[in-house]
């Protein structure tokens, strides 16, 4: 019963958080750039994005400026190719506690694309800096976010259950993620209008 089942989520809440942050601290504590890491990934994509689909292969980009036409969009998908492919191999990385304390098992991919939007939420900062530098109202469009963002969740979340679950037993999984969100990042229109 799906109602149950979430029920049961909400009794773990607090380790839901607990793991969450300890996801966001971790990726971050040990490396010397620190949380720019969530900065870096979308602007260095944005920056090699405009570069070769811009300048060399000219691609339309409505009357915005290329940068924040990518940007845009690469927001979302770093999300979404983060969120899977972290939380996919998060019951294998984490067997330990899978086997020794019960709990709700989706809650280790659940603490990866929280962990993932964390990220989100930090990189949206850099969009309205450029929003401001290249003198870009919001519009009404603007409400749109919040339940695209949701779906957005929705899916990284049915995916990472699906290939979390799976790569427990077939750990080609693991191996066939990355190629698979590399070639489903130029099959969106992430890159043209």
């Amino acid at each position: 019963n799906l109602l149950a089942n979430l029920s049961k989520l909400l009794q773990y809440k607090d380790l839901v958080w607990t793991l969450s942050l300890h996801r966001i601290k971790v990726r971050y504590k040990q490396s010397v750039l620190g949380i720019l890491w969530a900065f870096l990934q979308p602007i260095s994509m944005m920056l090699v994005f405009t570069f070769i689909f811009s300048l060399i292969a000219r691609m339309p980009s409505e009357g915005i400026p290329y940068a924040i036409f990518a940007f845009t969009a690469l927001l979302p998908w770093n999300y979404f190719s983060t969120s899977v492919s972290n939380a996919t191999g998060s019951l294998v990385k984490d067997a330990q506690f899978v086997t020794k304390v019960y709990f709700p098992r989706e809650i280790l991919p659940i603490t990866y694309i929280i962990a993932a939007l964390f990220d989100f939420a930090v990189a949206s900062t850099l969009l309205a800096s450029l929003m401001i530098y290249y003198q870009i109202a919001l519009t009404v469009n603007v409400f749109y976010v919040v339940p695209i963002l949701l779906v957005l969740t929705c899916f990284a979340l049915a995916i990472s259950l699906i290939f979390s679950a799976t790569q427990v037993r077939f750990r080609d999984i693991g191996m066939a993620v990355p190629l698979l969100l590399q070639l489903w990042l130029f099959a969106t229109p992430v890159i043209y209008p």
